[in-house]
């Protein structure tokens, strides 16, 4: 059950990055994006073992709202759907390495 923000805090820009910094799938999802922009739903799902299909759907959708990426509909048949990284998506990119050298740094 996601935590509910104090009320306080639920307007200011510090409470908003930290529920998507806070985010574990949707910072997979952003850093596969950064890494190689863009890729198609089942080359996600490929990427990250583990995430179901409608943890993915819903990771994007709150990432596209959020202004993190883009979803580019093709007219082709079968469909096909491609994610791809915003400029203000690759302002993550900082963040992602900091977590990542955190991670990495031996008890």
């Amino acid at each position: 059950m996601p935590r509910k923000l104090p009320k306080v805090c639920t307007d200011c820009p510090m409470s908003t990055a930290t529920k998507l910094v806070g985010d574990f799938w949707l910072l997979l999802i952003l850093r596969a994006l950064i890494a190689t922009s863009p890729l198609r739903f089942t080359q996600l799902v490929e990427l990250l073992p583990g995430i179901s299909r409608r943890t993915l759907t819903l990771k994007l959708k709150l990432a596209e709202e959020e202004g993190l990426i883009t979803r580019t509909e093709f007219l082709v048949h079968p469909p096909r759907v491609e994610y791809a990284i915003t400029s203000y998506g690759k302002k993550l990119k900082p963040v992602l390495t900091a977590i990542n050298t955190f991670a990495n740094v031996p008890k």
